[in-house]
C-alpha cells in the first residue's frame, strides 16, 4: 500500500510540474504549451486517480476484514490471562488458608494449661478468616475426605464446616523411618471461568486444598 502512495504522489507532482510549465510561456510557445501538456495532463489524471482510490478501497477493505478476525480472537485470549490468573490467585488462598488451619490444629493453646489441643472450631475460624482476608466466601467451602490415611496412635477425623480435619494421621506413610504424626487440614473450593467462545465457558472445577503439619511436642 505504502509503494502504491508514494507512486501516486509522484504522478501527482509530475502533472503539477507540467502545469506550471504551461503557465510560463507566452503567446505562440504558450499555445503550443498547453496543446502538449493539456493533452498529456487530460491524459494522465484518468488513469492514474482511479487505479489509486480502488487500491485504497481494496486495502481498506482488506483491514476491516483482518481487524473482524483478529479482534475476537485477541480478546479471548487477554480475557484467558485474567481468568486463570485469577484462578491461580484463589488456589494460592485457599492452600494458604489450609496452612493456616494445620498450624494451629498442630499447637497447643495453652503450654502451663496440660497441652491442650486447639478445637475444630479454632481450626475453622483461622481457615475461615485467611479466605475472607482475600475476599473469598468460606461459605462455598465442601467436604474433602481422604481415602484411607494412616493413623498413630488417637487417630480422629472430624469435620467442621465442611473442612475435614486429620489430627494424629501418619505424614510419611510410605517411609521406612520412624513415623511422623501430625494435623492434616483439607477442603474443597468451586471455580468458575467466563470465557465466551471457548469449552471453558461457565465450567465450574473444584480446587482442593490440603495442607500438613507436624505435631508440636
Amino acid at each position: 500500500m505504502n509503494m502504491h502512495l508514494l507512486r501516486w504522489f509522484k504522478n501527482r507532482s509530475r502533472v503539477a510540474q507540467r502545469f506550471q510549465r504551461c503557465d510560463q510561456g507566452s503567446g505562440q510557445t504558450q499555445a503550443l504549451a498547453a496543446q502538449v501538456c493539456g493533452s498529456s495532463v487530460v491524459s494522465a489524471a484518468p488513469e492514474v486517480l482511479p487505479r489509486q482510490l480502488s487500491l485504497l478501497r481494496d486495502t481498506r477493505a482488506s483491514e476491516i476484514a483482518e481487524a473482524a478476525m483478529v479482534l475476537p480472537l485477541m480478546f479471548t485470549i487477554l480475557l484467558g490471562i485474567f481468568w486463570f490468573g485469577r484462578a491461580y490467585n484463589v488456589y494460592s488462598t485457599i492452600t494458604r488458608a489450609a496452612q493456616e488451619g494445620a498450624a494451629v490444629g498442630a499447637t497447643s493453646t495453652c503450654g502451663s494449661c496440660g497441652n491442650a489441643l486447639s478445637t475444630n472450631a479454632q481450626i475453622a475460624n483461622a481457615v475461615t478468616a485467611a479466605m475472607q482476608a482475600s475476599k473469598l466466601d468460606p461459605t462455598q467451602i465442601a467436604s474433602n475426605a481422604l481415602s484411607s490415611p494412616t493413623g498413630c496412635a488417637n487417630y480422629s477425623h472430624s469435620t467442621q464446616s465442611h473442612i475435614d480435619i486429620y489430627r494424629n494421621v501418619q505424614l510419611n506413610p510410605s517411609s521406612t523411618n520412624a513415623p511422623q504424626c501430625g494435623v492434616i487440614v483439607t477442603f474443597k473450593y468451586p471455580y468458575q471461568f467466563y470465557l465466551p467462545f471457548t469449552s471453558l465457558n461457565n465450567q465450574r472445577i473444584n480446587m482442593t486444598a490440603a495442607a500438613e503439619r507436624q505435631m508440636e511436642n
